[in-house]
């Protein structure tokens, strides 16, 4: 009997911090300058066959899951396919690719968000640069930004590594100081071990209040 009420207590706190384990894994935006509603009649990035284009951010202290990309694209004529991936970094510039984005299709010919996501759940790990990179194989696709050109903001801890570009499908690269490119990179926290525990005890304590028996 004791051990049942030392259980059924750790389950009820274990429930009762719940929401707040699952709160602390909110996504938020690790770096950012979409306006809302801006006036898009700024200038604009061609992403054609050879030419790509990236943004570069360097992670805090912690591990976070990527959650996806967005940024305001246009295609000028027909419908497009926006792709690319999260590449590491090698001397300052993409490297190789550690994970595609799922492919989207491109059909508005005025500047709309765009939502991109990767094909297979990835972390970014802590005190790491990585470049997220975006092309259109056929091109007549544009990344646009508005007339304000307000850089991207990081987060607290992380850093805007500046937009690279190339124009031999990542042959060499250079650096991009044209515009700044509408974008927001979304992240998750990873549990930690004391968040991750938290939330199995509550989902234990869920089960256990379903199974326990109910008094008539």
């Amino acid at each position: 009997m004791k051990m049942f009420r030392l259980f059924s207590y750790s389950m009820a706190v274990g429930f009762a911090l719940l929401p707040m384990a699952l709160d602390a894994q909110s996504s938020f935006v690790a770096l950012g300058n979409l306006p809302g509603s801006g006036n898009y009649t700024g200038s604009s990035r061609s992403l054609t066959t050879t030419f790509w284009e990236a943004i570069g951010l360097q992670t805090s202290s912690d591990t976070v899951a990527f959650t996806s990309l967005n940024g305001y694209f246009e295609s000028t004529v027909g419908s497009h396919t926006l792709t690319g991936g999260i590449y590491s970094n090698n001397a300052g510039q993409p490297g190789s690719l550690l994970v595609a984005f799922s492919p989207v299709t491109v059909n508005s010919s005025t500047p709309t968000d765009y939502t991109l996501l990767a094909t297979s759940a990835f972390d970014l790990q802590a005190n790491t640069e990585y470049w997220f990179v975006l092309m259109d194989p056929p091109s007549s696709l544009f990344w646009q930004r508005d007339t304000g050109n307000t850089a991207p903001t990081a987060a607290l801890g992380y850093t805007f590594d500046g937009y690279m570009q190339t124009a031999n499908s990542g042959s060499t690269w250079s650096t991009d100081t044209s515009g700044n490119w509408t974008v927001q990179i979304n992240v998750t926290p990873v549990p930690e071990p004391s968040s991750a525990l938290l939330i199995g005890m509550g989902a234990a304590g869920l089960l256990v209040c379903r199974r326990l028996p109910r008094k008539r």
